[in-house]
């Protein structure tokens, strides 16, 4: 009587997870049907739907969803095996950063190089003349990538103060003009807005409500204007700010239809909230997606 109380109570608490962890999913069911529906591949197609069951079950078995990532251990085995002979390259960048966070610099150098996460194929790519946005510059990395892919120019956003200090050494020991980076955040409005950042957070600081600092956030559409800067290329990483940063740009986006490239992992509401809010701003916008890392970094590419 005792073991069959206890397996009744095991099975309720199992079903009580699946259904709180499946939850967003079902109720989001439509949405979530028109984005796949607006993929323009199959391997896009085949991405997403992997990454909405990795979503599914990464908070119920973290090793069980890292098995069905769209992005394996075996491909980021591939990616670090490249790391030594490109570190020793003209093509790596020189980079600082303090010697807590070197093995998070590496990290996002082969990221953005190796794994080449703002790059799908040859369908969505930085080309020679780029007017490039980098929002979420963090130390630097993704611009320095753009430059090298022939980008003209490339504006680069930081809200952390301590990362900010960073960006702008790289920007400047690269031979690029570290005046076009930029110590704000992005968004819907402008405001000033409470922060969580602090030496050592790297790509963790991220907006909160209990955060230890205030940092200025414009709207693109607003900034852009002001100073009569025409882009033709959009890249979004900053943390679950993705939707407000897009609201902020959407006088931009509509009227110029820059390729975005644009992170989808930080929100899980993110994974149909994103693109719907695009393609009702650009309906000829086509969307691809991959996956860049194990557990985290999966893209959405959108150009027309």
């Amino acid at each position: 009587m005792v073991v069959m109380q206890a397996l009744e109570f095991a099975k309720q608490t199992v079903d009580t997870a699946l259904a709180t962890q499946f939850a967003p999913f079902v109720a989001n069911k439509h949405k979530i049907e028109r984005c796949y529906s607006y993929l323009c591949d199959e391997e896009s197609r085949i991405n997403y739907s992997s990454e909405l069951s990795f979503l599914m079950l990464r908070e119920l078995n973290a090793p069980l969803a890292a098995q069905i990532s769209p992005f394996t251990a075996e491909n980021w085995q591939q990616v670090t095996a490249k790391w030594p002979e490109f570190a020793k390259s003209s093509d790596c960048p020189k980079m600082v950063c303090a010697p807590k966070e070197q093995g998070y610099l590496i990290n996002m150098l082969m990221t953005t190089f190796l794994a080449e996460q703002y790059q799908y194929g040859d369908i969505f790519k930085v080309d020679s003349g780029e007017v490039f946005i980098d929002c979420g510059a963090c130390f630097g990395d993704t611009a320095l990538w753009a430059y090298k892919r022939g980008a003209e120019a490339v504006y680069s956003f930081e809200p952390s103060p301590y990362n900010f200090d960073v960006l702008k050494q790289n920007i400047k020991a690269n031979d690029h003009d570290e005046n076009k980076c930029f110590n704000l955040a992005v968004g819907a409005e402008r405001s000033s807005i409470p922060f969580a950042a602090a030496p050592g957070m790297a790509g963790a600081s991220h907006i909160d409500k209990n955060g230890n600092i205030q940092v200025e956030c414009v709207p693109l559409d607003a900034w852009l204007e002001e100073k009569g800067i025409k882009p033709t290329f959009l890249k979004f990483d900053i943390e679950g700010a993705e939707v407000s940063a897009l609201q902020g740009a959407r006088k931009t986006i509509t009227a110029l239809k820059p390729k975005i490239a644009i992170c989808l992992y930080h929100q899980i509401s993110d994974m149909w909230n994103v693109p719907l809010l695009l393609k009702e701003m650009v309906p000829e916008y086509r969307f691809y997606c991959r996956k860049n890392n194990v557990t985290n970094e999966f893209i959405l590419y959108a150009l027309v």
